[in-house]
């Protein structure tokens, strides 16, 4: 049967959206974050975070932490399906039934058939560099709720690669044609200005990654409340994006 997130009712709302992905299946990180200000949540499965190296395994291991997080938790949790490890179709029976509101993983790597399940909403994670024919046939999976566009200067800890025009370029390019709801995946380097820029122009919010700075619940806390607050003050462009009475 057909759902719809809680996730989904929050991108069709004014406000820009901020998900806070945990490196870990930590309640400690997780309440850091809420603290902060995130809308949602993504815990792990099958996940090795690039720089704090925390691993998360598969459901075996995982199961009893994220449904407590899911029944603790103040606001919509999703879940974030690595690539260490694929899942069974059992096991994704399984994941689909723990009380997610949506789970997010990336389109490289997820079977059609799990993309067609309409049990559960998907965010998906989306690079850089496709051609823009695939861009435009995103949103046409009825079960999309959200992309998260992943630049490579906010996925790899590389200090030489640094947030700049081409990464914004690249957002607008996948905001004018992918028919559903953006989001840009963020861990280091953006400036208030970068993220008000960014909602002008129609992005719907971002999934941030505080763990690339720290992983303490404090620093959780700190960073999510800066960028909450940036959001806060931008203005959410309409979704008709480029309309113009006026041609």
């Amino acid at each position: 049967m057909a759902v719809t997130s809680r996730l989904r009712q929050l991108l069709n709302s004014e406000k820009a959206v901020l998900v806070v992905e945990l490196p870990s299946n930590s309640t400690e990180l997780a309440e850091g974050a809420v603290a902060g200000g995130a809308d949602s949540i993504l815990v792990q499965l099958n996940n090795e975070h690039p720089v704090t190296h925390s691993y998360t395994g598969g459901l075996d291991l995982e199961t009893a932490q994220i449904r407590e997080m899911c029944q603790s938790s103040k606001v919509p949790v999703g879940l974030h399906i690595g690539t260490q490890g694929r899942l069974s179709k059992e096991d994704w029976i399984k994941a689909t039934q723990l009380g997610l509101d949506y789970i997010a993983t990336s389109i490289l790597t997820i079977p059609p058939y799990m993309l067609a399940d309409d049990s559960v909403e998907k965010m998906l994670y989306v690079p850089t560099g496709l051609t823009l024919e695939h861009y435009r046939s995103l949103g046409t999976f009825e079960h999309v709720v959200a992309i998260s566009l992943e630049a490579l200067s906010q996925v790899q800890p590389d200090p030489q690669l640094r947030f700049s025009i081409v990464d914004f370029l690249n957002l607008e390019t996948v905001l004018r044609l992918s028919g559903v709801p953006v989001l840009f995946r963020a861990s280091q380097d953006l400036e208030q200005e970068d993220v008000a820029l960014m909602i002008s122009k129609g992005c719907s919010g971002l999934v941030l990654d505080p763990a690339f700075t720290g992983s303490t619940p404090e620093h959780f806390r700190t960073v999510v409340s800066f960028f909450s607050s940036a959001i806060s003050n931008s203005r959410k462009k309409s979704k008709f994006i480029g309309y113009s009475p006026w041609g």
